[in-house]
């Protein structure tokens, strides 16, 4: 009897898979040259039978033979619908392209076009089809980790730190002249004399769509960098509408130290960020006060709105994409301060190492007041003509301003060490207003020659400003047990105001034709050519 039964099953199973048939093919994304789109939703209409594209774009279905509605469907894409004929023991292959809808109104609800490639299936499949060694991390993933900015975002990409003394970032443990930062594949300037690259801290996550590194060399790389590069891809349209955000904090090394949190005597000249300098130096020593300023609110906030939109312009599609940002922030720190000459430690604050006795209860004399503001501003355009040509333009702007008041020795046991002689019982005051401006140009073009063909090109334009209008140095000596202070008498400059102005201006360009060899660019053959 049973094998009776088992002889049916088998029968029955064998006449249900003559009586289906199967539909296969692969699904392409026309956002992105028509690249694999995965986790899209494959299924037929009316039924629950369906499923998704796998990593590759690629999705099986088997059915019951006749005739059906293939539905094609992806979040913020146009959905499809095919009528199939389905004919037992055959194979059907339907490949689809899917685009982006422009929007659909619903009770005065509107449903826009989410075509995100700032997703980690997204950049994975980048990174899978990759020559290089490559790893990035998109705008989804940083929202999750709640980074402000490109320095952060960066540290969270394996084999990468970051100092917390400096902010500098190390890839596989090289530092800042064996690195490389581009913007959109186009070098941009450093906003710091004694540092090649700039500082990522400048870029808040608002403007990132992604951030690539490559931490291998390449024909296309720059010649000064052997630890890795850095890319930032800059945000463009993915859809219509208009945010606004704000937040706010408090650090509690702060919080207690207001009405005494120091500022210094320069920062009564600025005005969101932007220095007005009301002396020149040589006036400021007499007609400028000295001593440092205090500010009541020491509160960070951050304010930040969003706008995109997208229409006709000449029979093709022209999309806008502006974001801007503005930011306060408040920083302290005490402790003991240690300076190193080849690498073994010269001295240190509170007390100096040749007399530990002179160490009061080891209490901290060294205090930094940080109050940070940051400005940003960027536009994106993005002209698409037919299929197979991109032109987009992008300009950015990054207002910085660091105000810094430094206080070392306030208990008789500072020391002097960047003079000679070194002074010891000493008193120190700097108080410091950093100021960097820039700006980012960049006009980009993708064009599809052939299927097998494609060319890009980019040029670009970059100013950076860095000023320090007015340094302010003081320096003091505890003459006595007592406490009587005097001006410091080592030298002729322990009183002094300097400033400093850096500029520059710089051009670049690349252009690369890259050919693809196989049937066409979206083949599994690994083999394509760049000259560029």
């Amino acid at each position: 009897m049973k094998k009776i039964i088992i002889v049916f099953v088998l029968i029955s199973q064998l006449v249900a898979a003559q009586s289906k048939g199967t539909v296969k093919g692969m699904l392409t994304d026309s956002e992105s040259n028509n690249d694999p789109l995965p986790f899209a939703n494959v299924f037929i209409k009316g039924t629950t039978i369906g499923g998704t594209s796998d990593f590759d774009g690629n999705y099986t279905l088997s059915l019951n033979t006749g005739s059906h509605i293939l539905v094609f469907s992806f979040i913020g894409y146009q959905t499809v619908e095919k009528n199939i004929i389905v004919k037992a023991g055959e194979t059907l292959t339907i490949n689809q392209q899917l685009n982006a809808k422009v929007g659909v109104t619903l009770d005065e609800i509107q449903i826009e076009a989410v075509v995100s490639k700032e997703k980690e299936t997204a950049l994975l499949s980048l990174q899978k089809k990759s020559t290089i060694i490559r790893e990035s991390i998109g705008a989804e993933r940083l929202s999750k980790l709640g980074v402000s900015n490109a320095a952060s975002a960066t540290a969270k990409i394996s084999g990468i730190t970051k100092s917390e003394g400096s902010g500098g970032l190390y890839i596989r443990g090289l530092g800042d002249r064996y690195l490389f930062t581009t913007m959109n594949g186009l070098p941009i300037p450093s906003d710091d004399v004694q540092n090649k690259n700039i500082n990522l801290s400048l870029f808040p996550t608002n403007l990132i769509n992604s951030i690539g590194v490559s931490k291998t060399y390449t024909t296309s790389g720059y010649s000064d960098e052997s630890s890795g590069t850095i890319d930032i891809v800059s945000k463009k349209y993915t859809r219509r509408g208009f945010s606004i955000g704000l937040t706010g904090g408090i650090n509690t090394a702060v919080s207690g130290l207001a009405g005494n949190f120091k500022k210094s005597l320069i920062s009564d000249d600025v005005r969101f960020g932007f220095h007005d300098k009301k002396y020149v130096l040589s006036d400021a020593i007499t007609y400028q006060k000295w001593n440092p300023l205090v500010s009541d609110n020491t509160t960070n906030f951050n304010f930040s709105f969003s706008g995109a939109t997208k229409f006709q312009l000449f029979g093709n599609d022209l999309s806008i994409f502006t974001t801007a940002s503005y930011g306060q922030s408040y920083e302290y720190r005490e402790g003991v301060f240690r300076s190193y000459r080849a690498n073994i430690e010269d001295n240190s604050f509170p007390y100096s190492l040749s007399d530990p006795s002179t160490a009061i209860n080891n209490s901290p004399s060294v205090e930094d007041f940080y109050t940070k503001t940051t400005a940003t501003g960027y536009i994106r355009a993005d002209y698409k003509i037919g299929t197979n040509h991109t032109i987009a333009y992008n300009t950015l702007f990054v207002n910085k301003g660091e105000d810094r008041v430094y206080e070392a020795g306030r208990n008789g046991l500072g020391y002097v060490f960047d003079q000679q002689p070194q002074e010891k019982s000493a008193f120190i005051r700097d108080q410091n207003y950093q100021q960097t401006t820039m700006f980012v140009n960049q006009l980009m073009g993708s064009h599809k020659i052939t299927d097998k063909n494609t060319l890009k090109w980019a040029a670009g334009y970059n100013f950076v400003l860095a000023e320090e209008p007015n340094r302010i140095r003081n320096e003091g000596n505890i003459i006595d047990s007592d406490g009587t202070f005097t001006y410091a008498y080592v030298g002729d400059f322990q009183q002094r105001k300097t400033s400093q102005k850096i500029q520059d201006n710089e051009y670049n360009a690349f252009v690369e034709d890259q050919f693809f060899f196989g049937k066409s660019k979206d083949d599994e053959s690994p083999y394509k050519l760049n000259i560029g």
